[in-house]
């Protein structure tokens, strides 16, 4: 299976779970040491967590993927830019509203 197809599984587990919104929650509930990076044992932990089965190699290469500073942890602007999906059209044109009517 590839990483593609498997962040898209656990991408569903995590919208079940609250949505990109809850997306600090849930990586604060995973970050079990309270470090602010989630490990290797914790990553997987958050699999288990959203009762998803995938062989550690796939999980590994997610890992790695979401791993972008390759510091073997994942900070949460990894997690959630490796996580939140694209951007969907209705979001970009609030994002889009919003900063319209800052930038003065």
């Amino acid at each position: 299976m590839s990483s593609t197809r498997i962040k898209e599984r656990l991408r569903s587990a995590l919208k079940a779970r609250g949505g990109t919104l809850s997306l600090l929650s849930v990586f604060k509930e995973f970050d079990t040491d309270n470090s602010g990076q989630l490990s290797w044992e914790e990553f997987c932990g958050a699999f288990r967590s959203c009762g998803l089965a995938a062989a550690p190699q796939e999980i590994r290469s997610l890992f790695l993927e979401c791993d972008k500073d390759g510091s073997n942890e994942i900070s949460f602007d990894e997690f959630i830019n490796s996580l939140r999906g694209p951007m969907t059209p209705r979001r970009r044109e609030v994002i889009s509203q919003i900063f319209e009517g800052i930038d003065r």
